[in-house]
């Protein structure tokens, strides 16, 4: 697997996880699920392809970034998803005990 989409899926998750298992706010973790990967996704690619080819570049290198950049949402949400569901149960069973 490539080591930039695990970055994003072993990040993503972890972020969202702490975000679901210490919040208690059903907002908190809706805004979290949706936020924490665009940012990751952003930073990523400002580090990956450079603020230049994200912001200002046309062609190739404006297409590469904005791959990288969406690819990252794409893989993020699903790693977001995964991680609130596992850190809601978490904070969940962990109460009921």
């Amino acid at each position: 697997m490539n080591p930039v989409i695990l970055f994003i899926i072993v990040v993503d998750f972890l972020l969202a996880f702490v975000a679901a298992a210490f919040s208690k706010r059903t907002v908190v973790r809706l805004v979290t699920w949706f936020v924490i990967p665009v940012f990751v996704a952003f930073l990523l690619t400002f580090f990956l392809a450079g603020p230049k080819a994200l912001l200002t570049d046309t062609g190739e290198p404006h297409g590469g970034a904005l791959l990288i950049f969406f690819g990252g949402i794409i893989w993020g949400l699903a790693a977001s998803s995964a991680g609130t569901l596992v850190g809601y149960l978490w904070r969940v069973f962990r109460i009921l005990k």
